[in-house]
């Protein structure tokens, strides 16, 4: 009876040990299982983050490309407003000078019609 007895406290001793073993690893792993859930969340965090930074940047570029966009548009407008402007007297004045070229040309061919007259009339004579 009394080995019997040994024997119980060896089992008895392995059960607690076991016991207090399966404890120790359960603490563990609820530890790593929070700890990586904390990493997970700051990742996530982290990843959140950077994805609104780079929203934001993506959007001040957009908004920085309309707006050169539409100042070279403007730029181009008042450039061929400019244009306009600058060749519009010289348009008016080509304009002038044709018109005046055409009433030359009708002064001159009227004088030749009637140096034509003359002549015919001088023959006739």
């Amino acid at each position: 009876t009394h080995t019997g007895h040994k024997v119980m406290t060896v089992e008895a001793k392995l059960a607690i040990s076991s016991n207090k073993l399966q404890s120790c690893f359960n603490e563990i792993q609820n530890t790593f299982q929070v700890d990586i859930q904390n990493k997970l969340d700051e990742i996530n965090t982290k990843k959140t983050d950077t994805e609104n930074k780079i929203k934001i940047r993506v959007d001040k570029i957009d908004s920085v490309y309309d707006e050169i966009i539409n100042k070279i548009f403007t730029q181009r407008e008042s450039a061929k407003n400019e244009v306009h402007e600058s060749y519009n007297p010289i348009l008016t004045s080509f304009e002038n000078q044709l018109s005046l070229l055409q009433n030359l040309s009708t002064s001159i061919s009227g004088l030749h019609k009637a140096i034509n007259n003359h002549n015919n009339n001088n023959k006739l004579h």
